[in-house]
């Protein structure tokens, strides 16, 4: 169950409204009925008082001759109250003399000790008594007791305690119904600021606005300055999306500025490869490759790989060109498995027909093989841009090396299970005997 500090503004203002109104409601109803009751009750006094005197009055005669009979019938004029219980008449000495009750008949009680004229309000016995002298020629003649019970005080209070609940209940409605209308003056708006706020922390949404009242108040001003608020932001923000924009924007023509030296410079070298001479001599394949891993450790940062490097053979060959080979493919392997969390790549050699045969495998994206002759063309690629970068002209330059020194490559692949490049070249010397080699750098 929500507690009252959880609960909505409106509900809030709804309970904050009925519960004050409420209160105050009871309060005024309660010492109205308060002040009724009392002033009733003083009148029931007053009324018996004169009752009383009216009969003592008449029962002096009656007093004086000792005529019980003529009081009798004095008393029972009372008849006509029908709250008045009993009554009775007392000489002056006390002894009672006339007596009445409702319905033919009662038992009147002693006078008190005091025969002083006094009136009585026990409420613990439901009823009033009143005691009047009876004086003639200023001197007592007797005592007049009245005794009435309350039955019209309560009929007056139950009437009074419907009132008072018809008065509260349509009170409460009015209440609520100001309410709604405080609600639409003063919680909507708060609300419709608060949905705002909400929107714009969740969304990142600066062109909202929270809605106005077009008032003048407190509320207003809070309004206005939180709009105005999100109209600085939302300038700020565009001034920062749009040089951010201009930024990326740099990069592009830097990155394909940079993109376009490469591929011009892998042009350049791949119609030098037609015109250049080739030098060769006997060359440990080793130190080439061992070489050209040096030159791949910074794309190598941040990754793990596995590298299987198995023993090389000499060969007599151009060692600039074959370390070439040996990066290009390298760094294809590296960037191809760059969404492996353990990229594996393997080099080594194997001998097919009689042939030495180098290869490079990794466990990358991989290619389809049916699209293998497109691999070694000029600007032919199987991946988008998007996914790994490259100028295309990477592989037809191994393919013009390794023909050039009279060998022949080739590609095997399968998607996302790797690729193998295996190459053969001319003029080899045997491999030296020395164990595979496997090593791991992070």
């Amino acid at each position: 169950m929500l507690r009252f500090r959880d609960y909505s503004i409106l509900r809030k203002l709804t309970w904050m409204n009925m519960l004050v109104s409420g209160v105050a409601l009871l309060l005024a109803c309660g010492a109205f009925v308060a002040y009724d009751l009392i002033s009733f009750r003083e009148s029931m006094v007053r009324n018996l008082s004169i009752q009383a005197q009216i009969v003592g009055s008449n029962s002096v005669s009656a007093l004086l001759f000792n005529d019980s009979q003529s009081a009798q019938k004095t008393l029972s004029a009372l008849s006509a109250s029908p709250n008045i219980v009993a009554a009775g008449i007392y000489t002056k000495e006390g002894r009672p003399f006339a007596a009445y009750g409702r319905g033919g008949g009662g038992e009147v009680t002693q006078l008190p000790p005091d025969p002083s004229p006094k009136t009585q309000l026990p409420f613990r016995d439901s009823r009033i008594v009143v005691l009047r002298p009876i004086v003639f020629q200023e001197k007592p003649a007797g005592t007049v007791y009245i005794q009435s019970d309350l039955g019209e005080l309560f009929d007056r209070l139950k009437r009074k305690l419907i009132i008072v609940a018809v008065v509260l209940f349509a009170s409460l409605m009015a209440a609520m119904w100001m309410s709604s209308i405080f609600r639409r003056i003063i919680a909507e708006p708060i609300v419709g600021l608060a949905e705002t706020a909400r929107i714009v922390s969740r969304d990142k949404i600066y062109s909202v606005r929270a809605p106005t009242t077009g008032n003048h108040d407190e509320l207003s001003i809070l309004i206005g300055t939180f709009n105005e608020m999100l109209a600085q932001i939302q300038e700020r923000d565009t001034a920062v999306q749009k040089a951010r924009d201009d930024l990326e924007r740099r990069e592009r023509i830097r990155d394909g500025a940079r993109n376009m030296g490469v591929l011009i410079d892998d042009l350049l070298k791949l119609g030098q490869l037609g015109r250049q001479t080739l030098i060769c001599s006997p060359t440990d394949l080793n130190c080439l490759l061992q070489s050209a891993l040096q030159d791949l450790q910074q794309e190598c940062e941040g990754r793990q790989i596995e590298w299987r490097i198995g023993a090389l053979p000499v060969v007599n060959c151009d060692p600039g060109l074959i370390k070439q080979v040996f990066a290009n493919l390298l760094s294809n392997a590296v960037k191809y498995t760059r969404r492996r969390e353990l990229a594996t790549i393997e080099v080594g050699q194997a001998t097919a027909d009689g042939v030495l045969v180098l290869f490079i495998r990794d466990n990358g994206a991989g290619f389809n093989q049916k699209y293998a002759d497109k691999l070694f063309g000029v600007f032919q690629r199987l991946h988008r841009a998007e996914e790994f970068e490259g100028t295309g002209v990477g592989l037809a330059t191994v393919q013009r090396i390794v023909r050039k020194h009279g060998g022949q490559i080739r590609a095997e692949g399968e998607v996302e299970k790797g690729a193998t490049f295996s190459f053969s070249l001319g003029a080899t010397t045997p491999a030296p005997a020395t164990s595979k080699a496997s090593a791991v750098f992070a």
